[in-house]
């Protein structure tokens, strides 16, 4: 799911950007339980204040919101919007502050296009039309004015669409420059999910259309005035969905996507006859599960403990009707993916018929939206839900350069101390002159989760099929774990694309596409999760730390990985399933 581009020229995230927050007294109205999506959505996280003093501080600052992070009363992490510095050291003298902050998944970079990647997009109707030109675009001073006007209520909203809505948006206020006169001519451009029915390109004044697949559509009216000077610009829109959990699909799964390269290479032939992860629950932290996907619905979680659509909290872990997870971008009992990298994600580690560890069990837990990001605070809710679930194994396909928050450090030792193995894509390098992006050594950077020295943290790097460094994978001899399988669509060495990408399941979708390909280190990490679920089914005595170095000495060494991970190893499933065995005699 990787991607490169530039920055964005003009660009807003949803219509209703324009409005922001209203004014409110009601303090129900001021408790925020969605996660925020914008930058004027972003408070402060407050660490070591006491319940009282958040309770008497909302009570006295009716212009602040608040958004809880951890319900625990003795010890809560909450969040506090629309408060400057100051005032929160007045009320919280003895707390921690920070401001909270977007992270992305690993592999989630889709910038939005310029005016040049625009005129050059092989769109299949540009060849064929003589309305409107995109290869012929000039970029001089005296561009045209490319406006666009929503028309449809429903673009005003800040809430995501539903999958069926239909869009009206219009481009009469788009003009000419006054210099150069005349008609203009326009055109609409859709980047739609894959899956998706919408056309690329239409032409017209009005743009008309029903979004039909969960995603992000990027659309853009470009016009073209009579000299060919273009100008456009650029909308997101979100559609998402809370479709139930359905039952396990009744269905003959298709073999043949367990003839994928990497997969022999791993040796789950071998491995799957000692273990197929069998009594583990792998917590699966992303932008959701399509959990009605037939290759995953058969492993998802069930919270036994809690009676389905009876509105109790059964269990007391603060939500009601958690049976299969929780979406904490919505605050709903649905962790439905609309993004597609938390299914992909999902189908690698644990999904049937080619997953790694095809018996554990998904615990889908929804933490980033469609657009790719998602926030620490959103990050924080989640991981502490995982480690109540009692989660064996959390993937982690997220993080970035940036220093390890002290609280952050705290969360995953409690990790540590209930024996939960955290996995954590390694990234995917930094922009390069080439156009792409290049793995970088990340001993000397703050980089966090993957970069946190905790023995229960198991960084993964990726591996092309071709058994080297994936050319965007970050690495580094102290900080980064193990290697394995994260496919790579493009050969430095030979400039030129080839077939390398892994196939995972994929979203809901208008044309039933049940897989879809992609690369990165977030798909090298579900891979080592669902190694490292094969491992804790074989020997469950092992705790987090006996289970990542038992990792990092599986697989056969190799002179490309030496000095580049710690292990210098290609973890390997069938290695590390055979040294697990032999564990459980040591152990005895």
């Amino acid at each position: 799911m990787m991607s490169t581009g530039i920055k964005p020229v003009m660009v807003s995230f949803f219509w209703a950007v324009v409005f922001g927050f209203t004014a409110c007294t009601n303090n129900s109205e001021r408790i925020v339980e969605t996660a925020p999506t914008l930058n004027e959505d972003l408070g402060h996280l407050v660490f070591g204040a006491t319940e009282d003093e958040k309770n008497l501080f909302f009570s006295n600052n009716t212009s602040i919101k608040l958004r809880d992070i951890s319900s625990d009363k003795e010890h809560p992490i909450f969040e506090v919007i629309n408060s400057d510095t100051e005032t929160l050291r007045d009320n919280f003298p003895n707390a921690r502050f920070i401001k909270n902050e977007f992270l992305q998944f690993a592999d989630i970079k889709k910038p939005t296009l310029n005016l040049s990647q625009l005129s050059n997009l092989d769109l299949k109707l540009t060849s064929n039309t003589e309305l409107f030109d995109l290869k012929s675009c000039l970029d001089d001073s005296l561009k045209p004015i490319a406006k666009m006007t929503p028309v449809s209520a429903n673009l005003f909203s800040r809430t995501p669409l539903e999958i069926g809505a239909k869009i009206q948006i219009s481009s009469q206020q788009s003009q000419p420059h006054a210099f150069v006169g005349g008609a203009i001519k326009k055109a609409w451009i859709i980047q739609a999910p894959q899956g998706s029915n919408v056309p690329e390109i239409t032409f017209g004044n009005n743009l008309d259309v029903a979004l039909d697949t969960m995603g992000l559509y990027q659309v853009y009216l470009l016009v073209q005035d009579k000299k060919r000077n273009c100008q456009f610009e650029t909308i997101n829109i979100s559609v998402t969905g809370n479709t139930p959990f359905l039952g396990v699909a009744n269905l003959n799964l298709d073999t043949s996507i367990s003839n994928q390269p990497y997969l022999q290479k791993l040796g789950l032939n071998k491995a799957h006859l000692t273990s197929k992860g069998e009594g583990v629950l792998l917590a699966i932290v992303d932008s959701g599960v399509n959990y009605n996907n037939p290759y995953l619905s058969e492993n998802i979680f069930i919270n036994t403990n809690e009676i389905p659509d009876n509105g109790i909290d059964d269990d007391s872990n603060g939500l009601i009707d958690d049976v299969h997870g929780w979406d904490f971008v919505y605050n709903d009992k649905f962790p439905y993916d609309d993004l597609g990298h938390g299914s992909h994600v999902a189908g690698l580690a644990a999904g049937k018929v080619f997953g790694v560890a095809p018996n554990a069990k998904i615990l889908p837990i929804k933490a980033g939206s469609n657009s790719g990001t998602l926030d620490l605070g959103t990050v924080f809710k989640a991981v502490i839900y995982a480690l109540k679930m009692n989660a064996d194994v959390i993937n982690l396909s997220l993080g970035g350069e940036r220093p390890a928050l002290r609280e952050e450090l705290e969360l995953y030792k409690k990790a540590l101390n209930k024996n939960t193995l955290i996995v954590a894509a390694a990234g995917n390098g930094e922009p390069s002159p080439l156009g792409i992006f290049l793995g970088v050594d990340i001993d000397d950077k703050s980089y966090s989760p993957a970069g946190i020295n905790l023995e229960n943290i198991l960084s993964v790097a990726a591996l092309s099929n071709n058994n080297e460094l994936a050319y965007y994978s970050n690495f580094g001899r102290q900080k980064i774990n193990v290697a394995t399988y994260g496919g790579e669509d493009f050969n430095l060495v030979l400039g030129r694309p080839y077939d390398g990408q892994l196939f995972s399941t994929y979203i809901e979708n208008a044309k039933g596409e049940l897989f879809f390909g992609a690369q990165g280190t977030s798909m090298a990490a579900p891979v080592a999760a669902g190694i490292s679920c094969l491992v804790r089914s074989v020997n469950p005595n092992l705790s987090a730390g006996q289970t990542t170095r038992l990792l990092e000495t599986a697989g056969p060494l190799t002179n490309s990985l030496r000095g580049k991970i710690k292990s210098g190893r290609i973890l390997t499933a069938d290695d590390a399933v055979e040294k697990a065995l032999k564990s459980i005699q040591l152990l005895n």
